[in-house]
């Protein structure tokens, strides 16, 4: 039996897009949701839809939560068009699409899933595209030199920390339209694995 869960679990982290998205289990993660518990990065969507997408933080490292937030979301398609962004919060946002750039009049408070904006997208013709999340064009609140988004751990400016695509790399897309959800990668070993069942 324990062969079998092994196998199976193996499979499952060999072969990508088989497994259903799950919330970001990595400390600092970043991604595109369709749906509020950061569960589904995926959608279907026709010529003339407008897809709502949840730009979710996940199991952030601050316990004093977000003063403010910088990253860029793009796609190489054109048959995706920004349509807008609420972002629910009273705050400051300076930036001009596709770069984001928030800053909250008190911090966002911590919790394991935390919603940050949701970004409409007019979708022209039924056919995939892959949405990226990476570092701003130019960086206000500072940068890491990693191309990551970064994020303000509370109100202390100087604590600048990187916020990690939920796909695990900027090159890897963290949200498909039209398509199987990218799956998340993890940095567990197969040794990691294999202990589970000793």
């Amino acid at each position: 039996m324990k062969a079998l869960l092994l196998l199976c679990t193996m499979i499952a982290i060999l072969v990508p897009g088989i497994a259903l998205a799950q919330i970001d289990q990595g400390t600092d993660g970043l991604g595109l949701y369709a749906d509020p518990d950061a569960m589904i990065n995926y959608a279907s969507a026709g010529a003339g839809d407008i897809l709502e997408l949840n730009l979710m933080a996940t199991n952030i490292s601050s316990p004093d939560g977000i003063g403010a937030f910088e990253l860029s979301l793009f796609w190489y398609e054109n048959h995706v068009w920004y349509a807008g962004m609420l972002i629910p919060e009273a705050n400051i946002s300076i930036g001009i699409f596709p770069d984001i750039i928030v800053g909250y009049q008190t911090p966002k408070p911590f919790a394991p899933v935390m919603h940050l904006a949701t970004i409409s997208l007019l979708v022209t013709a039924p056919l995939p595209a892959d949405l990226f999340i990476k570092q701003v064009s130019v960086p206000v609140g500072g940068s890491m030199g990693n191309n990551l988004p970064v994020y303000v751990a509370g109100f202390e400016p100087g604590d600048l920390r990187n916020l990690y695509p939920s796909s695990g790399s900027i090159d890897e897309p963290v949200f498909r339209i039209n398509g199987l959800g990218p799956v998340a990668v993890t940095n567990t070993s197969l040794d990691a694995v294999k202990a589970l069942y000793r």
